[in-house]
């Protein structure tokens, strides 16, 4: 419920706007932060950059952000965090993660779908390790790798043949 209420325009939750004021005071005081979201923090922040805008409006010098498994829409956090000046310095997703994928609207397509739903077992309560959400991602060769090391070769076959369809300067990798 509380990321329904945070993605809607207008009003945010008690955890955005008290992030908000935290910003607003790191930046007040000049500290140099390096913020990590993940999953609902990357809702969360996204809609405290909002609230921020509004009720502070001054930008957030010295304040980075890294994202992994957002439940964001990408697009719409990068353009609030330039708006604010906060400067994203890594936006990294999975792309067999079903929660930035389809939850967070960044992927849409049918083979994206398709790709979620084969690793959505792993996003649902299944082994942490070969989950495309719960860890941080670092790649899909290393995430190839981390589930054969799992015993899910099967998996990781698929991810590889993913990898040779994308080119050498895919980002992904």
């Amino acid at each position: 419920m509380e990321c329904a209420f945070d993605k809607r325009l207008g009003t945010k939750s008690h955890n955005a706007q008290h992030l908000a004021a935290v910003l607003a005071q790191n930046n007040q005081q000049g500290k140099q932060v390096k913020w990590l979201a993940h999953s609902q923090g990357a809702i969360i922040f996204c809609a405290a950059l909002e609230h921020y805008r509004i009720h502070y409006g001054k930008p957030l010098a010295g304040q980075q952000l890294a994202v992994h498994g957002s439940g964001s829409n990408v697009e719409r956090l990068k353009r609030i965090a330039q708006s604010t000046g906060l400067k994203i310095i890594a936006m990294r997703n999975n792309p067999y993660d079903l929660v930035p994928n389809l939850a967070g609207c960044n992927d849409l397509s049918s083979s994206s779908f398709v790709r979620s739903m084969k690793f959505r077992g792993f996003v649902k309560g299944g082994d942490a390790g070969a989950s495309p959400h719960t860890l941080p991602f670092l790649g899909l060769v290393t995430y190839a790798d981390q589930l054969q090391m799992l015993g899910y070769n099967d998996k990781a076959d698929i991810v590889r043949k993913f990898i040779k369809t994308l080119p050498p300067t895919d980002t992904r990798l």
